[in-house]
């Protein structure tokens, strides 16, 4: 059954509720908010964002459904995503109805990103299949795709070619954002990948801290004034509920995007956006 939250004072009882792990909590599977839906006064997004973090991974059931990820991943597949159609090598991220890639293109409006001004660019990092990127681009966005696995890459470009947009649309090799060179964007857009296939409770980085700060450092260089970011924290990685290591890097206050939670692994994610602050 779904939970579907449209005003942010009953997600935040939502959250309440969820923070005992009440058996009542097993009824509900994927309770969602957007936080730009219906705000009401008083209500503090973040806050709400806080509560869902806080709530302690089923490591144990969130191993479980990760391994079928994993599988899914080891094999090659033609995959349709919205009005694309995507090829995905063996060994690189396939997206699905429940995948990260789906969490933030569902909120793409929300964040803002539905309606780019001409010529407005957008950096998809860890692009993998392009999914995100090319969804960007298909709205108008002038969009480059950086990912360090080259079997991404050339899959990317493929799929960009497949869907007609590579003239909206590139993809180069490299770690985050490197391959950019002196390109600015008005935003930057990190799917970050938080397991190793080979273990699915162990952070890809020793601490995803450190890759978020890696990242936002690079960010900083690439952005254009007043541009954004716009990334995901979840509590099943090292910096669970930390929605404060933007500012910590010297950034603006988080703004929060979408949150959701599924109460069977008690996994819950949160989609934010930040701008760099003015130094």
């Amino acid at each position: 059954m779904i939970y579907t939250a449209p005003r942010l004072s009953q997600m935040t009882r939502v959250a309440r509720s969820l923070a005992s792990i009440a058996p009542a909590a097993a009824l509900i599977t994927n309770p969602v908010f957007g936080a730009q839906a219906n705000p009401e006064p008083g209500v503090d997004a973040a806050q709400v964002a806080r509560s869902l973090l806080s709530i302690p991974l089923n490591k144990g059931l969130f191993d479980v459904e990760h391994q079928a990820h994993v599988r899914a991943i080891d094999a090659e597949r033609h995959i349709q995503f919205d009005d694309l159609y995507l090829y995905a090598p063996q060994g690189v991220y396939k997206p699905g109805p429940r995948s990260s890639t789906r969490f933030f293109v569902d909120h793409f409006a929300a964040a803002g990103l539905d309606q780019p001004r001409s010529g407005q660019s957008l950096c998809d990092v860890g692009c993998g299949t392009g999914a995100i990127g090319l969804s960007a681009a298909r709205r108008g966005w002038q969009v480059l795709g950086t990912d360090i696995d080259p079997s991404a890459v050339r899959a990317a470009r493929r799929n960009a070619q497949a869907n007609g947009l590579e003239a909206r649309f590139r993809a180069m090799g490299g770690s985050l954002l490197t391959p950019a060179g002196d390109e600015l964007f008005d935003v930057i857009v990190f799917n970050e990948p938080l397991y190793d296939g080979s273990d699915g409770v162990v952070p890809l980085s020793a601490d995803v801290a450190d890759l978020h700060q890696m990242f936002l450092d690079q960010a900083r260089k690439h952005l254009k004034p007043g541009g954004m970011v716009l990334f995901a924290i979840a509590n099943c990685s090292s910096m669970a509920g930390d929605l404060g290591i933007p500012e910590r890097c010297g950034w603006q206050a988080p703004r929060v995007i979408a949150a959701d939670f599924d109460a069977h692994t008690r996994y819950a994610r949160v989609l934010v956006a930040a701008r760099a602050s003015m130094s």
